[in-house]
């Protein structure tokens, strides 16, 4: 089985239409994803991201799955600065906190991982819709890529752009 490789501009293309001023409350998730790598529940609820005193990275606190409580990673941030990704993780939970209301309202024991997972898939339908996948040969593939996807495109993208210099 090939292995579904994505392109950089196919990657760009999405990231452009992510920053849209009207982007969806979804886009903005796969745009905070693939500038950070990190994952839906980290930029829904989890995670504090903080500026530090560089200027192209951001310090996380907190990290899903982690055995370790209040974890803190630096990471390199893609496509956005470290302000305008501040802004938009602050857009993401303005707009999402209606909806996980909402759930809360009509579901009052819904875990925080079950509410995040009723969100995954207005995530995954832009991820599906926006990265188109090529095989080896530079032929286009109808494999369908998730938002997990996301991370391991932005650790791609960020040890081409970045990890040499590490």
């Amino acid at each position: 089985m090939a292995v579904a490789q994505v392109k950089y501009d196919e990657v760009k293309r999405t990231v452009d239409n992510c920053k849209r001023e009207d982007a969806t409350w979804a886009e903005k998730v796969v745009l905070a994803e693939l500038s950070s790598g990190a994952r839906i529940s980290e930029i829904i609820r989890e995670s504090t991201f903080n500026l530090n005193d560089s200027k192209d990275t951001i310090t996380q606190i907190g990290i899903a799955k982690s055995k370790t409580p209040n974890k803190t990673v630096i990471k390199p941030l893609l496509f956005v600065t470290p302000p305008e990704f501040i802004e938009l993780i602050q857009r993401i939970r303005a707009e999402t906190e209606p909806i996980i209301s909402e759930l809360k309202r009509k579901f009052p024991d819904i875990t925080s991982d079950e509410t995040v997972n009723r969100l995954g898939p207005a995530v995954n339908r832009v991820v599906a819709t926006s990265i188109v996948t090529y095989d080896s040969e530079g032929i286009r593939i109808p494999e369908q890529l998730s938002s997990h996807d996301m991370r391991r495109i932005y650790c791609s993208i960020a040890w081409q752009m970045i990890g040499i210099k590490l």
